[in-house]
């Protein structure tokens, strides 16, 4: 199953996780990004990166098209925090929340932001997002 970070769609088997960023520090936003793509794909999930900076309604078209299990979301910036509630609340209003989990992660970010915004999970690091990544997907 793979899985990824910063607007990366992660897929273990069956499952798939998209992930976002909305920073402009790309090259930090990068190399967190693939980190955590890199370790999710070497644990066995299919990720699909769908880049950094996208807009909220293509993200929605995107969870719409490719149906994944899990969704990533990553912030760099706190200014870019409130874009991960705004997902969130899309796929609330486009009947979509209750098919996908929401895993949100990044420098500014924690436990209780997630759990401000209704995401089903966060990761502190590359390592915590495979761990979630199998526990939101349903594995071990």
């Amino acid at each position: 199953m793979p899985i990824k970070d910063n607007n990366r769609i992660w897929q273990e088997d069956r499952q798939t996780i998209l992930s976002k960023s909305w920073d402009n520090h790309m090259t930090l936003v990068m190399l967190r990004k693939n980190l955590v793509i890199m370790m999710l794909e070497g644990a066995g999930f299919q990720v699909t990166d769908l880049g950094v900076d996208i807009d909220v309604d293509t993200l929605i078209q995107k969870v719409e098209e490719l149906r994944p299990q899990v969704l990533g979301l990553s912030a760099l910036l706190t200014t870019t925090m409130p874009e991960m509630a705004r997902v969130i609340k899309a796929l609330e209003a486009g009947g979509l929340r209750e098919k996908v989990k929401v895993m949100v992660g990044g420098a500014p970010v924690d436990q209780k932001f997630a759990d401000q915004i209704g995401a089903d999970g966060y990761g502190k690091d590359a390592a915590q997002a495979v761990e979630l990544t199998r526990k939101l997907a349903g594995g071990s």
